[in-house]
Parts: structure tokens; sequence; C-alpha cells
């Protein structure tokens, strides 16, 4: 396992691939802990899914529900279902891994962001006890909020 955590730490992506059959393990959760915590991004690739549908006994709603809870703390990690042997949904998780990363190159200035968190938790704060005060200091931009 020491490998595949030097390969995450010299990379921007990366793809923890679970088997169908037996489902995602206590490694892949650790997998994905360190990703995580390199700030990298990740897909969940649910592999050998023709394997799965052929018993019928499960659908991809209810195990993403069972992968999502196993992953309970990245639930906005993107999960694909592949067929390696077949090809099936390759070009689609070839496709998203484009989109994340093309997506990881998007800088947000932060006078952006701030003006996008202000419209988006304005509602939340209308009747609340807290007031959100915008100050200068040593040429940064700083919000704090205080009681009313």
């Amino acid at each position: 396992m020491l490998w595949a955590l030097k390969v995450i730490d010299r990379s921007t992506l990366s793809m923890i691939v679970i088997d169908a059959i037996t489902g995602p393990s206590m490694a892949d959760v650790k997998l994905a802990s360190f990703v995580v915590s390199r700030h990298r991004s990740a897909i969940i690739v649910v592999n050998k899914w023709d394997l799965a549908e052929e018993n019928g006994q499960v659908t991809k709603e209810s195990y993403r529900e069972g992968v999502t809870s196993y992953f309970k703390y990245w639930p906005y990690i993107p999960i694909m279902f592949t067929c390696a042997k077949t090809g099936k949904n390759i070009p689609e998780l070839v496709d998203l891994a484009v989109q994340i990363a093309k997506e990881r190159k998007i800088k947000v200035r932060s006078n952006e962001l701030f003006s996008i968190l202000q419209r988006y938790t304005y509602h939340e704060y209308v009747n609340c006890t807290y007031t959100l005060i915008e100050h200068n200091c040593c040429n940064e931009r700083h919000v704090m909020a205080i009681e009313k």
C-alpha cells in the first residue's frame, strides 16, 4: 500500500477501484481518506458491474447508496459503474476525469468567492442574531460575524 500512497502524492486525480461483487473495503476507505487529505480529486470506480447486474439482486441506485454510506465523509466523490473487460462506461469515465481536471484549473478570486458566499448565505442569516462585518487589515479582506 505504500507505493499507492506515493503515487497519490504525485497525482491530481485518483480512481479508487472497487470490485462490484466484493464491495468496498476498509483499505478503500483509507485510500480515499489519504486522497482527500492530500487535496486530490477522486472518482470511485465500481468495476465488474456487468457481473453484479447479471445476478439481478442489486440496482445502481441501491449500490450507489451503499457505497455512499461506506464513504460517508466524502459524499461529493463521483461514482462510476464500469466493466473493464467489455469497456462499458470507460469512455464516460475518461470524460469525467477530463472534466474534473478542467475544473481543478479554475481559479476563483477572493472577491468573487466572497460575493458568491454573500449571495447564498444572505437568506440564511436574515433572521439570525449575527451580523457580517467586512473590514480590511494588512491589505487583506476579512469577514467577521458579530452578535447583534
